[in-house]
This record gives C-alpha cells, sequence and structure tokens, in this order.
C-alpha cells in the first residue's frame, strides 16, 4: 500500500515515537510491502523548525530516520496540471483520460522549477541524500519552510466571497465547478480546448472520476464554504494541498477537521457516480492504519 502520512504522524513517529515509534513503523511498513508516501509539503513542514532558526545538525538525523523507512515521494504541485491536460486531450478525441502518475523517486524533484526554468536546487545532482537536498535549500533560503501564513488573507477572503454567493444562491455547484476548472487551468498554465472551455468543465462534472484529485478538492473546499463558521488557519494549506493526493494512494491520515470535509465531498461524489469512495482510504493517525490493515 502506498500510505500517505500527515505531517504529524511523520513527526510523532519520527522524534517522538508516538503513537508507534519510527523501529514500529519500518516493520510494519516491511512486513506489509508498504511504502509511506512523502509529499512536497510533509517534507517542508517536517523541516519547518528551519524556518525558525532551529538546528539543522538536530533535524539531522530524523531526516535520516525517516529516508530509511520505504518510502516514494508523491510531485502533488503538478497533479492539478497533469490531471486538466490529460483530460483535454481526451476530451478532443472523444475518449477517458489516462491515469497520471505523480510519483518521484527524490524531495527536490516534487518541486516546481525555479522561475527562470532552472531545475530546483540539487536535481541536476546524482544520489543526494533527504537531509542533503535539506541543508542545501536551507543554506539558500531557509523560508522555504516557514508556514504559509501570508496566504491566508488571500484563502479567507475567496472563501468570503464564495460564502456570500452560496448564500445569495448563486454558486450552484455545477456552474461553480465550471469556473474552478478554468481557473486552475489559467493558474497552472494549462490551455483549454478553445471555445468549448464550458463544455469541456461540463464534461468533467458530469464523471467524477475525471480529474479525481481535482475534483476532491474542489469538493472539499465547497463543503468547507457551506460551514459558515470555519475560518481556515495557516495550517490548512498544507491540510488542503495534501487532498490532491488522496486519490492517488490507497491509505491517507488527516486531521479530525478536514477528514470530516473529505467524508462530505466523498460522499457526494460517490452520489453522482463515482467509483472510489474516498472515506474508506481516510483515518486519523498512524495507529488507525495499522490497526486497519494488520500485517500477517
Amino acid at each position: 500500500m502506498k500510505i500517505l502520512l500527515d505531517t504529524r504522524d511523520l513527526i510523532n513517529a519520527m522524534e517522538r515515537g508516538l503513537p508507534i515509534s519510527a523501529d514500529e513503523l519500518e516493520t510494519y511498513l516491511r512486513a506489509g510491502n508498504h511504502e509511506v508516501v512523502l509529499s512536497n509539503t510533509s517534507v517542508r513542514e517536517f523541516a519547518g523548525p528551519l524556518a525558525r532558526g532551529g538546528d539543522f545538525m538536530r533535524l539531522r538525523p530524523l531526516l535520516q530516520r525517516l529516508e530509511s523507512i520505504p518510502h516514494t515521494y508523491v510531485k502533488e504541485v503538478t497533479i492539478v496540471a497533469e490531471e486538466l491536460a490529460a483530460a483535454a486531450e481526451s476530451f478532443l478525441v472523444g475518449g477517458e483520460p489516462a491515469d497520471i502518475r505523480p510519483f518521484v523517486d527524490r524531495w527536490d524533484r516534487t518541486m516546481l522549477p525555479l522561475r527562470d526554468g532552472r531545475p530546483g536546487i540539487g536535481s541536476m545532482l546524482v544520489g543526494l541524500r533527504l537531509d542533503e537536498i535539506v541543508h542545501a535549500i536551507y543554506r539558500s533560503d531557509a523560508q522555504l519552510f516557514a508556514p504559509l501564513e501570508r496566504y491566508t488573507p488571500a484563502l479567507r477572503a475567496l472563501l468570503n466571497a464564495d460564502r456570500e454567493l452560496l448564500r445569495t444562491g448563486q454558486a450552484p455547484a455545477r456552474e461553480q465547478f465550471v469556473r474552478s476548472v478554468k481557473k486552475h487551468a489559467a493558474r497552472h498554465g494549462v490551455r483549454l480546448p478553445e471555445g468549448r472551455e464550458d463544455e469541456f468543465g461540463e464534461w468533467i462534472y458530469a464523471n467524477p472520476d475525471r480529474c479525481p484529485g481535482l475534483r476532491l478538492s474542489i469538493e472539499v473546499f465547497r463543503a468547507l464554504t457551506a460551514n459558515y463558521g470555519d475560518l481556515p488557519e495557516p495550517s490548512d494549506f498544507g491540510d488542503l494541498s495534501q487532498i490532491f493526493v488522496v486519490p492517488y494512494v490507497d491509505v491517507a491520515t488527516l486531521d479530525n477537521r478536514i477528514r470530516a470535509y473529505v467524508r462530505s465531498a466523498s460522499r457526494k461524489i460517490v452520489r453522482m457516480g463515482g467509483t472510489h469512495n474516498f472515506i474508506e482510504r481516510i483515518f486519523g493517525n498512524v495507529s488507525d492504519v495499522v490497526a486497519a490493515f494488520p500485517t500477517p
């Protein structure tokens, strides 16, 4: 199984031995032929103390221990772009989108290229360990590991605008979805079928298995929008970015609040004909995963 662990679970296991130790986690993974999925977000948050003046030498053995367990890396930052590009190609020829493979072999390859188009730090070097990659980035720009607090006001403004549309009946689910598809395509530089952008969005909406990461994310955000009393926090950026990955793993751990929104979104997706019930993939912590999928 591919197991996407929340950053909290990674920190608790590697640093505190709770609710299971790193050794126990490794034994479980190897016995079941499982692997932990490390994302751009989870490793960046794991190394978060570096942005607050933390000591790299204290973090180094934790990163080395993390890398020693069976693992793979997921490039969540391009999932939406890859899904939309595959869907646009299939839409034009009357087929169904091919599955994307968002997994890579090193953490630095989970990042977008630098603004000038060059690969990220270390990506052209061979044999770098995770701690060496983190150290190189830390020396270049430690703030890469900082919480994304600067985006919180923009997220709240977007949420408030969508909530106002919802209150006044101006945000039917289908129309809002089509708008979101066009916004995501523009943000990620994906060219949609010219003159048929709305038709393309409707086509994706008609089958929840098309662009599953994007679909789950949009439905989760709509569920959050409908809960008028819930104000987003800086930590939500990391949690919401993991939602794109859920359709591509077998199991994921999420905090209780976000997990509730995933349940709501997944129920809706299943009602609309989606093949996968994502509720069955999400758990509260790593102990819940071990209990649900015991090894022989």
